[in-house]
């Protein structure tokens, strides 16, 4: 994302809220692969012929409804830090019909080193 010319600021300088925000989608990301393995793990798990079986499974649901509970929280911070994201967030709104068309090209100059190696096109 060009993050020059709104604030002001240099290619490659990033506001404390784009750190914090960056910081909270790593975290996350974190959440959501923890949840992906647990879930994938419990059915597994079942099947496995020992005394604690139930608990062990019970244990790992509950924790993933903590974890999942955590990743909303983490969601609902970003969505207040980030109002694009927010937007788009609340609108429903899905990525191909955002396909970087809500990008104000004029604005941005000739950007397209950056958006190539992201796999962007102008």
């Amino acid at each position: 994302m060009c993050n020059n010319h709104a604030h002001g600021q240099a290619h490659g300088v990033r506001s404390n809220e784009d750190k914090v925000c960056a910081d909270l989608r790593d975290n996350l990301v974190a959440k959501l692969n923890g949840i992906t393995k647990i879930e994938a793990q419990i059915p597994v798990i079942a099947e496995e012929d020992f005394p604690m079986v139930n608990e062990v499974t019970a244990v790992l649901a509950q924790i993933v409804r903590e974890e999942k509970r955590h990743a909303a929280a983490l969601m609902k911070l970003i969505n207040k830090i980030d109002q694009v994201q927010s937007e788009m967030f609340l609108s429903g709104l899905r990525i191909e019909e955002t396909d970087d068309h809500d990008h104000d090209h004029d604005d941005h100059g000739d950007h397209s080193h950056e958006h190539s190696e992201h796999g962007h096109s102008h």
